[in-house]
């Protein structure tokens, strides 16, 4: 009789075990479809591209290395550039994309917010959801202004004050859903959607411009 007892404990105390295990898996569940849909994580489907370039601009020799989210140039003057944590790049390209005749670094990553460190006046506070931007960027040290001194950190250079890249423009939230990006020789960006489908811009006077389909 004991014995018979102490299997029916035994039995329903397995059976609540297993029913709180599902409560709590299902709870975590639903925690991680919320994070999801509100860009508090990023997407799964977001592609992280590591790959490496050596490049002559300007009579200077550049290494640009993308690996585990994070970007990395160096010169042959000994000034390195290494992008802030907080800014996961996917991806990158160099081309003369507003063909001044001087290549740019084009730079697609995702960051907390929709915005850098200034935002519409009627934008109270920026948001914590995790966005897709694409930045141009140009090669060796600029004398204009710098406006965004810590948006994607591409403006601050080496410790000794000379800048490996310097911002040219920057956009907000491009609320797409952007797995690669692609220039041809006429400086024309192709974004490359989730959906399979493709957007072609134009670099034009105030950032890029969508043409026309």
């Amino acid at each position: 009789m004991s014995r018979n007892t102490d299997k029916v404990k035994f039995t329903g105390r397995f059976k609540s075990v297993k029913i709180w295990l599902l409560i709590v898996s299902v709870a975590i569940f639903a925690v991680l479809v919320i994070l999801y849909s509100k860009r508090y994580i990023i997407p799964f489907w977001a592609d992280f591209m590591e790959k490496t370039d050596k490049k002559d601009i300007g009579r200077i020799c550049y290494d640009i290395i993308l690996k585990d989210k994070r970007l990395r140039i160096r010169n042959e003057e000994g000034s390195e550039y290494v992008s802030d944590e907080e800014y996961k790049v996917s991806d990158y390209l160099i081309s003369d994309i507003d063909k001044d005749g001087k290549e740019e670094l084009i730079v697609l990553f995702w960051k907390r917010g929709s915005y850098g460190p200034y935002r519409p006046f009627w934008v109270e506070e920026d948001e914590n959801n995790y966005s897709q931007h694409i930045g141009v960027y140009e090669f060796g040290f600029d004398n204009s202004e710098v406006i965004n001194e810590r948006y994607l950190a591409l403006n601050t250079g080496d410790k000794s004050g000379k800048r490996v890249i310097s911002q040219k423009w920057v956009s907000s939230d491009t609320g797409l859903d952007i797995v690669g990006i692609n220039a041809d020789e006429d400086g024309i960006l192709s974004l490359l959607l989730k959906d399979g489908s493709v957007r072609r811009y134009f670099y034009g006077k105030f950032g890029f411009i969508l043409l026309d389909e």
